[in-house]
């Protein structure tokens, strides 16, 4: 969060509550979340043991070689959601 606002005059301008913040923060990461957080190793191990020359349209390849389905679409956001 941003130290320039309040807490306050940001849960005014979005129409939240504080406590609604404070339980969204609290919050753990939901199964979608969690399943992104799974897939991200994977593609993190294929991607380290191709010298990391491999793109998504590969590791989705080698995923579905290991038994695992995804979507290369899926594997693109989380590929640049890493970096």
């Amino acid at each position: 969060m941003s130290t320039d606002y309040h807490l306050s005059m940001l849960c005014k301008v979005l129409a939240v509550s504080r406590s609604g913040y404070h339980a969204w923060t609290s919050r753990p990461p939901g199964p979608r979340a969690q399943a992104d957080a799974a897939l991200l190793s994977l593609i993190t191990q294929a991607h380290q043991e191709s010298r990391q020359t491999y793109g998504s349209p590969r590791i989705v390849h080698s995923l579905h070689r290991h038994g695992r389905r995804c979507g290369r679409r899926r594997v693109s956001r989380l590929m640049r959601q890493a970096g």
